[in-house]
């Protein structure tokens, strides 16, 4: 593991040994956290991520598709662009897909750290026409409702509220 993330992990470590109760999304979450030597169990409750399905079903508003996505099969991915999302999977997978569906258009939805280096991977790639950062936005469900396919290809992940609300 690198310098950076040691640092961090006896941060955590101390902090939970200041700590009276620690929050984990899911019980996956809480056992990873225990593995790694952050708290004890009986400090940890679970509190599993939820959404409320009715958002998703009431004013969701419209969207401005740009014109060079409109009536093309979109997939979609919201995530902050860290490497622990995977994104350089997705995009390295883009090329494949295309083979046999030429239509396909990627939207990411998000920030972070990695940004301009995802930006440049596509380039490398040559998907600049077929991959569409959007960076962060108010409100993803007016753009989840275009997604023909949600994609998450995290390298770990607790229950991702992303997924959650595509499902809704």
């Amino acid at each position: 593991s690198t310098l950076r993330g040691r640092v961090l992990l006896g941060c955590e470590r101390a902090a939970a040994r200041r700590t009276d109760s620690i929050v984990a999304v899911s019980t996956s979450t809480a056992e990873l956290c225990l593995e790694k030597g952050i708290g004890t169990a009986d400090q940890y409750s679970v509190i599993h991520n939820g959404i409320d399905p009715a958002r998703f079903t009431r004013d969701i508003g419209t969207l401005d598709l740009p014109a060079q996505l409109q009536g093309k099969a979109i997939i979609g991915a919201i995530a902050s662009l860290t490497s622990e999302k995977g994104i350089d999977v997705l995009l390295a997978a883009i090329p494949i897909l295309l083979r046999e569906h030429p239509e396909v258009h990627l939207v990411i939805l998000g920030d972070g750290e990695l940004r301009q280096s995802l930006h440049d991977l596509a380039g490398r790639l040559g998907l600049t026409d077929r991959v569409w950062f959007m960076g962060n936005v108010a409100d993803v469900r007016p753009w989840v409702k275009h997604f023909q396919v949600m994609v998450i290809p995290s390298r770990q992940e607790g229950l991702p509220t992303a997924l959650l609300e595509a499902m809704a």
